[in-house]
C-alpha cells in the first residue's frame, strides 16, 4: 500500500510540530516514473531502518 496514491502512515510528532502536511503522493509518483522506464521500486523496513531500492534498466548501447 505504501506506493498507492494518498496512502500515509501515522502522523509523527515531528510533522505535527513542523506543520508539514503530506498528500501521500510522493512514493506513488516515484513508482509510476520508475515503472514507466521499465524498472522496479521496493521497500524493505525494520524498526529504525528503512531502505528503498530502485532498479532501472540501462539504456541500450548505441
Amino acid at each position: 500500500r505504501i506506493f498507492e496514491r494518498f496512502t500515509r502512515g501515522d502522523v509523527s510528532r515531528a510533522r505535527q510540530r513542523s506543520g508539514v502536511q503530506s498528500t501521500g503522493l510522493g512514493l506513488a509518483i516515484v513508482a509510476a516514473v520508475v515503472e514507466a522506464h521499465g524498472g522496479t521500486v521496493e521497500m524493505r523496513s525494520v524498526p529504525g531502518d528503512t531502505c528503498f531500492i530502485v532498479r532501472v534498466p540501462l539504456a541500450p548501447a548505441r
